[in-house]
């Protein structure tokens, strides 16, 4: 972290002084699980930033040198941060950067994913060596990554509430009505009524606001979320996030029924379990059972849920002997089974509201 003094000079002029400490003491060691690309060029981004801000070059000079043994003393090779310190030596701000034509294809970030460089740059050569391709790319593809899913971004919103939205029910019709959502399944439950009947006094009273099914203390909601709870024995709750390398989650054709296969692994192999699978689930494509996978990210961490789609139970006894069949599945299957700890598989049928059929 940077701390920016502002000092006087006897001159006249002001001194722009750089004090704090260099890193956390706990932050980007060597061996971490930060991107290899982001710790190779931490060490730069940091003295280009200091170059930018200092104005005293024997202040720079002297965070400089705090900054090489700061890095050196979490791991990082002295040859690396002696070359990126000099890149930011030597790096001349007048020099604007080029602007290139070439477009960089772009997916989200998975540590599975970063020989894909040099896969384009290899087939790359395959495409000029043939008259046809030689004039689709102007130089070697490259591959942009951008930040995954992560919890923060599911509960953190920057935007703000629209004020001419937040009192839409003043002027509304008075009673209970459907909100009218492509995606609201309670508004196939939800019967409008402009009144509702009490239990303990045994009348009807008028509904004298709005409502809808968003609001909070909707009654159709509540009065099914009670006849709900005395249906239910245990309910857990989990916070998950998608896998990058898996299929997006499209909806089939029924009839089908869904296998949930739950995985405990063990602490610190859920980056292991990620690279094999970016490549096991090359082989379960050929019948469209692929649905969806999702990992924990809060409360019970390195907990897996693979949610496969089947047909019936024989398809699903012959689409898993076929992989069984594929030259490299029983390979993923070896390295995976060691991660895990203890799983569950289920057999589920949709629900005849269930947009999963």
């Amino acid at each position: 972290m940077l701390e920016i003094w502002i000092k006087p000079c006897i001159s006249g002029d002001t001194r722009v002084v750089l004090q704090a400490s260099i890193l956390p003491k706990n932050n980007f060691h060597k061996i971490s699980s930060h991107p290899s690309c982001t710790k190779k060029y931490l060490p730069y981004s940091l003295a280009i930033r200091a170059k930018h801000i200092c104005s005293d070059s024997a202040d720079l000079t002297q965070y400089w040198n705090k900054l090489s043994l700061a890095f050196q003393g979490r791991g990082y090779p002295s040859t690396l941060i002696d070359t990126q310190i000099s890149r930011a030596i030597s790096n001349d701000s007048t020099n604007h950067r080029q602007t290139s034509d070439d477009i960089p294809f772009i997916t989200k970030y998975h540590p599975g994913l970063q020989r894909i460089n040099t896969i384009l740059k290899n087939g790359y050569n395959f495409l000029t060596s043939s008259t046809q391709t030689q004039n689709l790319f102007g130089s070697p593809p490259r591959i942009s990554f951008k930040q995954p899913s992560n919890l923060h971004n599911l509960l953190v919103h920057p935007k703000l509430p629209d004020p001419n939205k937040m009192f839409t029910s003043i002027n509304t019709e008075k009673g209970s009505h459907p909100c009218i959502e492509q995606r609201c399944n309670t508004c196939k439950i939800h019967s409008p009524s402009k009144t509702f009947n009490s239990k303990n006094t045994k009348k009807q009273y008028p509904i004298q606001d709005h409502y809808d099914c968003n609001t909070s203390n909707f009654n159709e909601f509540l009065k099914q979320q009670l006849e709900r709870g005395k249906l239910l024995r245990s309910r857990h709750l989990q916070y998950l996030l998608s896998f990058s390398y898996w299929p997006p989650v499209v909806a089939r054709e029924g009839p089908n029924i869904y296998e949930i296969r739950s995985y405990r692994l063990k602490p610190g192999t859920m980056i292991e379990w990620g690279n094999n699978w970016a490549r096991a689930i090359n082989y379960r494509r050929n019948n469209d059972e692929p649905f969806a996978a999702f990992f924990s990210q809060i409360g019970r961490l390195y907990n897996v849920h693979h949610i496969w789609c089947y047909k019936d139970l024989q398809a699903r006894k012959e689409t898993r002997e076929s992989a069984w069949r594929s030259p490299g599945w029983d390979e993923c299957v070896a390295y995976t089974v060691p991660l895990i700890r203890e799983m569950h598989s289920r057999v589920l049928h949709p629900t005849s509201f269930s947009p999963t059929q």
